[in-house]
C-alpha cells in the first residue's frame, strides 16, 4: 500500500506507538497499585492522563487525517 503523505510515517507506526504508551500507562498502574504512597497516587493520576492525552490525540489525528485527505 503506498503512503500518500511523503514525508510521514505510516499509520502502522503511529500504532505501535499508541499501543506501547498505553502498556506502560498499564504497567504503571499495576505497579502503583502495590505501594500506598501519595507518589504512587501521582503515577496512577498521571498514568491515566497520559492514556487520555493518547487516545484523544490519534483520534483527533485520524479524523484530521481524513478530512485533510479528501
Amino acid at each position: 500500500m503506498m503512503n500518500r503523505n511523503k514525508g510521514q510515517k505510516p499509520w502502522s507506526f503511529r500504532r505501535k506507538v499508541v499501543i506501547s504508551t498505553l502498556m506502560f500507562c498499564a504497567l504503571t498502574v499495576m505497579i502503583s497499585l502495590t505501594k500506598d504512597t501519595t507518589v504512587a497516587e501521582s503515577a496512577v493520576t498521571s498514568a491515566f492522563a497520559l492514556a487520555g492525552a493518547v487516545i484523544g490525540s490519534y483520534i483527533f489525528g485520524a479524523v484530521w487525517n481524513d478530512k485533510v485527505d479528501k
